[in-house]
């Protein structure tokens, strides 16, 4: 039988090889000296948006090459561009984590994990179809496994230099940080120019 795949849901990701250590100092630096924001973080630290910060413009040039495969997969035609386009940094201690949110006014965005500590929380999505979600709840004894198909949700571990992209409309969240250290990521959105 022959199948396609339509409504394709893609998550892309990579290791950047990125410094790290300058990336924390960075982040600790900006935590000390701004109260931040309250987004989806509850109990966690926020900072505002950091785009136009010095130090972080070599991540941004390595978050947007990588844009560029997204750029592909995603149909945008030639003369377009998708960049980053608002940059903050998350600082999530013991008992932290974000609530199920998605990004308006976005295209694409994306989380780069800069400090994972054993136990601080993985980021999980939820299936973007309600009706999908409903079927799979009235059947879920029938299955003998949830895969990409018939999952309501998906999980993906978080370990330190790993570059996660997702459509902005895909509901995520992140888990409690149980760890006593610290979980420090860097999350954007881009826009399509």
């Amino acid at each position: 039988m022959n199948i396609d795949s339509v409504f394709n849901t893609p998550i892309f990701y990579d290791r950047l090889n990125f410094n790290l250590q300058d990336l924390e100092e960075y982040a600790a630096r900006l935590q000390s000296i701004s109260d931040g924001r309250v987004v989806s973080n509850r109990l966690g630290w926020q900072s505002n948006d950091i785009q136009n910060d010095e130090d972080i413009q070599g991540l941004v040039e390595l978050i947007n090459n990588k844009l560029t495969e997204v750029h592909t997969y995603s149909g945008i035609k030639d003369n377009f561009q998708l960049v980053v386009d608002d940059i903050w940094i998350n600082i999530n201690s013991k008992y932290s984590y974000n609530a199920n949110h998605m990004h308006f006014k976005s295209f694409f965005s994306g989380v780069y994990y800069v400090k994972v500590p054993e136990n601080s929380g993985n980021i999980q999505f939820t299936n973007p179809s309600n009706l999908q979600r409903v079927s799979v709840e009235l059947y879920k004894s029938a299955f003998k496994e949830f895969n990409t198909f018939n999952a309501q949700n998906w999980m993906f571990q978080p370990v330190e230099d790993l570059l996660i992209l997702f459509p902005s409309w895909l509901e995520h969240s992140v888990g409690q940080n149980l760890s006593d250290h610290s979980r420090i990521s860097i999350a954007f959105n881009t826009t399509i120019k």
